[in-house]
């Protein structure tokens, strides 16, 4: 069999091919939070994260795989194992909680059309500027960390303009970021919001200028869904009032249970049911 976390990739599409002539089995793993909104099933296939050449898939959980069933993917095709990097998050060393304000960039993607639109870019570094100055403003201490991946817009000289004190990490490893914060902001569609649940951070969630397209993690009340234009208001109002930062808490809590199976056990699940084939 051959594991693959993409169908879009360069070598992915050979592999794809040559396991079609071979009679050789493909196991498409979900590696990341899609947006379920119905509006983004085209773009999804376009991604390569629908098993639309593999056969089977591999889903995190509950979410993502009544999520296939109701877009007419094949039940015999899915299994839900969870989701192997969350295997080891249990094991990070636990450190201190710090007095910091830790906020995840993902910026407009280039590999889809929005992502090249001057009102998209323009609304990413509105939402930049507005959070890193109001929290500057307020005395906390701030850590931005960008995306990883190499497509993803630099954002260091436009965030430093703003403040120098500001720290920003591109490939540091974030669950570790994300265990030690105080509160985690996520400012795009990140599975980062996922792992800061699982952590117990109070999750913020920024608003895209886009609500028709806006998925279900951030509306199910695991995050504080927040206007950037009220970002101001209501990131005052989240550090004074524990009470909403304790229910966004305990509505996560709940979201990790639909959203991730077999938490501290998939990569023993996804190898059993290799083998059982």
């Amino acid at each position: 069999g051959i594991l693959i976390l993409s169908e879009i990739g360069f070598h992915e599409q050979i592999i794809l091919q040559y396991a079609k002539i071979f009679h050789i089995p493909v196991f498409l793993l979900q590696h990341g939070l899609y947006n379920d909104n119905p509006g983004f099933f085209d773009y999804n296939k376009h991604v390569g994260v629908i098993p639309e050449k593999s056969d089977y898939s591999l889903s995190w959980g509950k979410k993502f795989t009544d999520y296939l069933i109701r877009n007419q993917i094949n039940i015999k095709k899915i299994q839900t194992v969870g989701n192997p990097a969350y295997d080891g998050l249990e094991n990070l060393s636990q450190s201190k909680k710090q007095p910091y304000i830790l906020l995840a960039t993902t910026s407009p993607t280039l590999q889809h059309i929005s992502g090249h639109k001057i009102e998209n870019v323009q609304f990413y570094h509105d939402c930049l500027m507005k959070i890193c100055k109001e929290i500057v403003s307020l005395k906390k201490e701030l850590v931005v960390k960008m995306h990883p991946a190499s497509d993803q817009t630099n954002i260091t000289e436009y965030v430093k303009k703003i403040s120098k004190s500001i720290t920003i990490l591109k490939y540091n490893d974030i669950s570790q970021l994300i265990q030690n914060c105080e509160i985690f902001i996520a400012l795009g569609m990140s599975s980062t919001i996922l792992e800061a649940q699982i952590f117990k951070k109070p999750v913020i969630g920024i608003k895209n200028n886009d609500m028709s397209v806006v998925p279900t993690i951030l509306k199910n009340g695991s995050c504080q869904l927040v206007d950037i234009d009220d970002f101001p208001k209501k990131i005052k109002e989240f550090l004074e009032n524990r009470n909403i930062q304790n229910d966004i808490v305990k509505h996560g809590t709940e979201n990790v249970e639909n959203y991730i199976s077999n938490l501290g056990s998939s990569s023993i699940k996804v190898q059993q049911y290799l083998a059982s084939l």
